[in-house]
């Protein structure tokens, strides 16, 4: 069984919640339009570059060494 925290939301790419946060007491539905072609483009503003600056030779290092401090 999965339980679920609610307080859903809808964030449109550049950060802006669109709708949201649902209750987290009952059931909700809620429907949000988002421009779902500009969340392709991976840049913030000028200079930064999401895909670019990505390094995923440090991300298994990094939950490795996460878990075990926490063991």
């Amino acid at each position: 069984m999965v339980t679920f925290l609610g307080a859903s939301i809808a964030v449109h790419p550049g950060g802006e919640v669109a709708i949201g946060p649902l209750s987290g007491n009952e059931p909700a539905t809620a429907i949000a339009d988002l421009d779902v072609k500009s969340a392709r483009n991976k840049r913030i503003g000028s200079a930064g570059d999401l895909q670019r600056d990505r390094r995923p030779e440090q991300y298994r290092t990094r939950i490795v060494v996460e878990y075990e401090k926490r063991t």
